[in-house]
């Protein structure tokens, strides 16, 4: 029995679907590979992970979380998961093609993976950011329906999934700009009915979709900063005490200091926050978006306009 052990590491060890699935739980969980590697030490892992997963064609999902004791675990549902109340976890989950048995040659085409909040609203905002807006965005899915039920349907939803996101920020007590997914532009997706739209169309068409969507945002992040900017003192009590001053400027410290380590984000990965004159607040120029925009501050009272440069619009105010 004892000779068979290192035939069964080594064939671990070559397994590529292993290795695949435990990379990716390394990154998305920021666990040490010795940690997986004691997961597949146990038989009963091992078998539940290649003979009732990837071999299975009926079976669709298997999901891998960290126990309260630092433990990697295995779990068919979600409602299984060990998160605890109060704090912030998450778990990597796969999802398989239906019907299909995965191999080596073809582990990377038919699993997808990903992480899964503790916190049911996060999940709501990651539910929307990939599977309803995606979807709902999509021209090819209008089919039959009146271009106005469509827009207003699409602001809708975005205005749903912004205040979604505020949500998150403030469980957080954070202040973030939170942008969806912004998907590249494909001109076969603006092909639909007895219509088709010309490329110069289908292009123009996701350049004022992308626009409204960074209005959107740019207009609900700039609201938070003007909360925390304007937030004053409150307390029940006539005279506040001492701590209570404290909380209230440490909170405040901490809402500033996020404010600012987003903009040094955005300026490390490609995306830039910069003072450009007097009049223009913020300028943010992004190669994916293949186009620069530039935040306009008119006024005293707050009132943001946004420029396309590369074609210099008419202005449209975010309030």
């Amino acid at each position: 029995m004892a000779a068979d052990e290192p035939v069964v590491a080594v064939t671990s060890a070559r397994d590529v679907r292993l290795d695949y699935m435990g990379g990716m739980v390394q990154i998305i969980l920021r666990c040490s590979e010795e940690k997986w590697l004691k997961l597949l030490a146990v038989e009963d892992n091992r078998a539940q992970l290649t003979s009732h997963f990837l071999d299975d064609p009926d079976s669709e999902c298997i999901f891998v979380a960290e126990s309260s004791g630092g433990v990697l675990g295995l779990f068919t549902s979600s409602a299984n998961l060990p998160f605890a109340a109060g704090k912030q976890q998450k778990a990597a989950f796969f999802l398989k093609v239906p019907g299909a048995v995965v191999t080596s040659e073809n582990v990377r085409l038919v699993i997808s993976c990903g992480d899964l909040f503790s916190s049911t609203v996060e999940q709501l905002q990651a539910f929307l950011d990939y599977a309803v807006i995606p979807t709902l965005c999509n021209p090819a899915c209008h089919e039959g329906w009146a271009k106005e039920r469509a827009s207003d349907l699409l602001i809708s939803v975005r205005a749903f999934r912004s205040i979604v996101a505020r949500g998150v920020a403030q469980s957080k007590n954070h202040v973030i700009i939170s942008v969806p997914p912004i998907h590249p532009f494909e001109a076969s997706a603006y092909q639909r009915g007895n219509h088709p739209l010309s490329v110069e169309e289908a292009k123009e068409a996701w350049m004022q979709e992308t626009v409204s969507i960074l209005e959107s945002s740019v207009r609900h992040w700039s609201e938070q900063i003007h909360e925390v900017l304007n937030e004053t003192l409150h307390s029940g009590k006539h005279y506040p005490q001492p701590s209570d001053y404290y909380k209230f400027f440490c909170q405040r410290r901490k809402s500033l200091l996020f404010i600012r380590q987003q903009v040094s984000e955005l300026n490390q990965s490609n995306k830039t926050y910069q003072e450009a004159s007097p009049n223009v607040q913020f300028c943010i120029e992004s190669s994916s978006y293949n186009f620069p925009l530039y935040i306009v501050n008119t006024n005293s009272s707050g009132t943001y306009l946004l420029y396309d440069s590369t074609k210099f619009m008419i202005p449209r105010s975010l309030e």
